[in-house]
């Protein structure tokens, strides 16, 4: 099964939805939520997983929810809040729509950090940056702050500037994301691969 780390995950599920119409998160793909599918992934592998989302929506599933501290911010204002909920020197953050990501995956990245201790390590596939799977440092959280109080929110320029690590994840279906339905409908077309 492998070690789990010590380290706090959260799961982003604050996204308005707005092209799958309804709360992404709670969408069920093969009988499970989705947010269902990521917590499954993570639970072998940290030591404790938390919510950033609305808690009224996600409170039934056992788990610390926290409302965003500056709604409206996006996948950079989930981040920041996660941060400030973290103890430690870094956490952890999966965005709620990749239900196929793999704990084995999860715990390589991991392993990478913990080498070298970036400021950022993001997965990326390709030349494709998934910047909602990853490991992000607690120093991070004045230029969150900065970013915020901008409204400067894109997360691809904001890992540009801080000089984030990258985490070659081969398997593009690990971070496909679902976020409409013809996603949902060629989710449902597939199998996940094994831990």
């Amino acid at each position: 099964m492998g070690h789990e780390f010590n380290i706090l995950a959260c799961v982003l599920a604050g996204g308005k939805s707005q092209r799958m119409g309804k709360d992404k998160a709670l969408t069920e793909l093969n009988g499970q939520p989705l947010i269902s599918q990521v917590i499954s992934a993570l639970e072998p592998v940290v030591h404790k997983i938390e919510i950033v989302g609305q808690p009224k929506l996600y409170s039934n599933l056992g788990l610390t929810v926290h409302k965003d501290i500056i709604a409206d911010k996006g996948p950079m204002g989930g981040i920041l809040t996660a941060l400030n909920h973290t103890k430690a020197d870094e956490v952890m953050i999966l965005s709620c729509d990749i239900p196929f990501i793999r704990s084995n995956s999860l715990r390589a990245l991991l392993e990478c950090y913990y080498e070298n201790k970036p400021l950022a390590l993001v997965a990326r596939n390709g030349d494709r940056i998934h910047p909602l799977v990853g490991v992000y440092s607690k120093s991070l959280l004045p230029k969150l702050e900065e970013n915020i109080s901008n409204n400067k929110l894109k997360m691809l320029e904001f890992l540009e500037i801080i000089e984030a690590k990258h985490f070659e994840i081969l398997d593009n279906l690990e971070t496909f994301n679902i976020n409409s339905k013809q996603d949902l409908d060629y989710a449902e077309q597939l199998k996940k691969p094994n831990s």
